[in-house]
């Protein structure tokens, strides 16, 4: 082994060199070093290793060929390898590099000591996290970083050293340092065929980099052309922002929904410690469109709508000593927003936007929460504070319905304990406000019987509140409506008001096991619940026992991989005497808020409930087979609605799995008028590479089961009334396919609709089609980037009679990984 250390001035800057081989030699007039068999070269940031160096000292240009492996940790760190490079000098640092036979990776995550001591290039490709492949015939030292001549640039790929595709451009300024790539005229190309061309990129070779991503444009039926420019911000380690200005143009039918405008969306987001995180968005638009009247939509005033906007903030929080706090707030400007930004028919049809506070502090042996939850009632188009715009001649009230709210509601639980033997004792009490969020009244109107159901009728106060404000009534509520006070802001008797209620639930238990074979649990408690109403001053007390009891046994064989179950369980649940109630002497009983207000369905007698059950369960654990079935029948022995003892609803599930296949069933009968409560079943086959089908089937009566009835100390509630004939019909159905890099999806969605149907009452449904979505994806490259061209379809609502068929809405988006989307998302936000 020979070594040779070289001094050379070059511009007046001493450089100095290693070089180490078999053999050295250097040729003193034509100052040429010449180094073969394991030559090493050795310089200030620079290692390099290969069969055969050659080092010219006129024109400070080292040559290397065979094998060749080099370590660059200024600028940027960089790993060349391949079998001929040439590099120029420039004192100690490298000015040039030429790649005519070999490949440059973009290294983080490693030391540079780390880095130049990989002298073998498996060592060398492993090492650090790859950012990017770069092939190019010329790279230029810039101050900061290289300019890349005729450049292909390989962000990820499954495996970047045989990379499927790639971004070329004529020029390319790359900075290892910043992680960053920019280049104009750029072409994405898969195994070298041009697939899609960019006129300018700025690429982020690593996540979280701050730096302008692709232009979004979009287009849909019910807001024509748009465009957005998302910027997206790193704020340090922990916080970043996007901000995405944009415009819409408006929808090209003349519509009562959709917008025109610019608009601006901002998102912020933070990770300020493993403990805490949270997201925050506010999206503005100023609206050119006209005002509408808030109960029709189709009224306007000729007025711009002027400022809108949505908000949203999710967070969460340990703060240890066993405290948390849990935030999901949303909030629109006005109750059409959703419906203005949204196609898609299930999106769309949203009643209402959830949120929610939660402060809690949680022990094994404690829990004490102090939350908040609020609904924006978004059936109608009044505005978050509950006022809408003026329209000429509307019958529309000024102020909107005052929607109940929890605001705000304490809760103190203590678990079961063990007292002696196999009793136990547990406890919950709590204080609630249920109230609107401007006003102590809901505003129905001095007719609106407080929201209980109308006399003479069966129809529930909610579906006929809509009319009452002025809007579209149903069959059920064709009697005459007194709107006097409706929408005033001023509480009239016969109105909801705002609540304040006092609830404590102890309850002494039994568990334990009867011989061997049978469990059994049973606890009786007594619900005690104080109302005091803000704006009246009246004040109800209840008192309730309740008694519940559960018996089970499993009877289990195995016959080698095979395993059958079989699980008989009763449960009874009873309030077995009448309520102690109280109540000053101008009011009657509470009318049920929520669910804890209703909690024994009404004031009408005892009850015992009974509902029996066998569940059984076959698996194959070798073959991956599971089948379950279960079985039940629902008891009404003492029932205020019945004269006798009688059967409430008969239900089952059935469940089977194997391998790609699955098929689940449910279905509630009434027995005793011989219907069909609710039916749902689906199967899926699904190869888990890709391919798959589904359907799903639902029929429910629109009036639900006894099962979703229940009030919340029963099993089940009252029998579905006989005159409940309505239906919500459903049938959802959809495929996945890939083709290699090629996937194809389809999703359709049919509704049951009786288009001759009054009141919109449906008397004859029939399953039509309300959407059907096909799409095409295009996803080399282990999702490094993706291609998804699709349409959706939908009816036209603008059609007088039966609907047709709207134009699609047609969605281009190009996803490169670290740089964002190009391209819209069809009538999604």
């Amino acid at each position: 082994m020979y070594s040779a250390l070289l001094l050379i001035g070059l511009a007046a800057v001493p450089a100095t060199f290693t070089v180490h081989a078999d053999s050295v030699s250097y040729d003193g007039k034509r100052k040429l070093t010449d180094a073969r068999g394991n030559a090493k070269f050795r310089a200030t940031g620079v290692a390099l290793d290969a069969k055969h160096l050659s080092y010219d000292e006129l024109s400070s240009t080292l040559t290397a060929t065979g094998d060749v492996v080099g370590r660059v940790v200024q600028p940027g760190m960089l790993v060349v390898v391949g079998e001929e490079i040439r590099i120029r000098f420039e004192g100690e640092q490298i000015s040039e590099i030429w790649l005519p036979n070999a490949k440059a990776l973009g290294k983080s995550k490693v030391a540079p000591s780390a880095l130049l001591g990989a002298s073998t290039r498996t060592e060398a490709e492993s090492i650090g996290t790859s950012m990017a492949l770069v092939t190019a015939h010329h790279l230029v030292r810039e101050k900061k970083g290289w300019r890349a001549d005729g450049v292909t640039i390989v962000p990820c790929d499954c495996d970047v050293l045989k990379p499927s595709w790639g971004i070329s451009a004529a020029r390319a300024h790359i900075d290892f340092d910043a992680k960053r790539v920019s280049a104009a005229s750029a072409i994405v190309r898969v195994r070298k065929v041009p697939i899609f061309w960019i006129p300018w990129l700025s690429l982020p070779l690593e996540e979280r980099q701050t730096g302008l991503l692709f232009i979004k444009p979009s287009y849909t039926q019910l807001n024509g052309f748009g465009i957005e420019v998302p910027v997206y911000l790193t704020l340090g380690r922990s916080m970043d922002l996007t901000l995405t200005p944009g415009y819409v143009t408006g929808g090209p039918q003349v519509s009562a929904y959709g917008i025109a405008g610019p608009r601006l969306t901002t998102e912020f987001r933070y990770v300020p410690s493993e403990t805490a995180r949270g997201r925050v968005q506010v999206g503005l638009l100023y609206d050119l469109r006209q005002q509408r009247d808030p109960l029709e939509p189709t009224a306007t005033n000729g007025k711009q709508r002027g400022l809108r906007g949505e908000f949203s903030w999710q967070h969460f929080q340990d703060w240890g000593a066993s405290l948390g706090t849990r935030l999901d707030v949303n909030a629109y400007s006005d109750g059409y927003f959703n419906r203005d930004l949204t196609t898609d028919v299930v999106a769309a049809t949203s009643s209402v936007l959830n949120s929610s506070a939660t402060l809690f502090y949680r022990r094994d042996d404690f829990l004490l929460t102090l939350d908040v939850a609020l609904g924006q009632d978004l059936r109608n188009g009044y505005s978050w504070l509950g006022t809408g715009p003026a329209v000429a001649n509307s019958t529309s009230p000024h102020f909107a319905r005052g929607t109940l709210q929890r605001l705000p509601a304490i809760t103190a639980t203590v678990p079961w304990k063990d007292l002696w033997g196999p009793l136990r004792f547990d406890a919950s009490g709590s204080y609630v406000r249920l109230a609107p969020l401007f006003s102590l009244t809901g505003d129905e109107g001095v007719g609106a019987n407080e929201g209980s159901t109308y006399a003479g009728t069966t129809e529930l106060s909610w579906s006929c509140i809509n009319q009452r404000l002025g809007g579209a009534g149903t069959a059920g509520c064709a009697i005459p409506i007194d709107r006097s006070g409706v929408g005033d802001r001023r509480y009239q008797e016969g109105e909801r008001e705002a609540r304040d209620r006092f609830t404590g639930f102890p309850r002494l238990g039994a568990f334990g096991t009867l011989g061997s074979a049978v469990n059994l649990s049973s606890w009786v408690g007594w619900r005690e619940s104080l109302w005091i109403g803000e704006a009246s001053g009246r004040f109800w007390q209840r008192g309730a026992l309740v008694i519940d009891g559960v018996a089970e046994s499993e009877i289990a064989r195995s016959f080698g991989s095979w395993r059958h179950s079989i699980t008989p369980a009763v449960a009874l649940r009873s309030i077995p005497v009448q309520e102690v109630t109280t109540t000053n002497p101008s009011g009657g009983s509470p009318v049920p808020y929520d669910a804890v207000d209703g909690a024994d369905g009404v004031l009408l007698g005892p009850r015992v409930q009974v509902a029996t059950e066998l569940r059984q369960r076959v698996s194959d654990s070798a073959r991956g087979i599971k089948f379950q079935l279960d079985l039940g029948q629902g008891f009404y022995l003492v029932s205020p609605e019945v004269v006798a003892p009688t059967l409430g609803e008969t239900y089952g599930k059935f469940g089977f799995s194997w391998n790609w296949y699955r098929v689940d069933a449910q279905a509630r009968l009434d027995p005793i008028l011989g219907r069909l409560t609710r039916g749902a079943i689906s199967g899926s086959i699904d190869d888990g590479r890709g391919h798959s089908l589904w359907v799903r089937y639902d029929n429910i009566l629109s009036d639900g089961t006894d099962r979703t009835r229940a009030p919340l100390d029963l099993l089940f509630g009252a029998p579905v009334p006989a005159s409940s004939t309505s239906r919500a019909e459903s049938l959802t159905a959809g495929a996945n396919w890939k083709f290699g890099v090629f996937g194809l999806r389809y999703e359709i969605l049919l509704n049951a609709t009786d288009w001759d149907g009054a009141n919109g009452r449906p008397s004859n449904p029939v399953l039509s089609l309300a959407q059907h979505t096909l799409s095409v994806a295009f996803t080399p490259a282990c999702n490094c980037w993706r291609i998804d061209l699709y349409a959706r379809q939908g009816l036209d609502a603008t059609s007088p009679t039966r609907p047709k068929l709207a134009v699609p809405d047609v969605g281009l988006l190009l996803n490169i990984a670290g740089l964002g989307t190009i391209g819209g998302a069809s009538g999604g936000r």
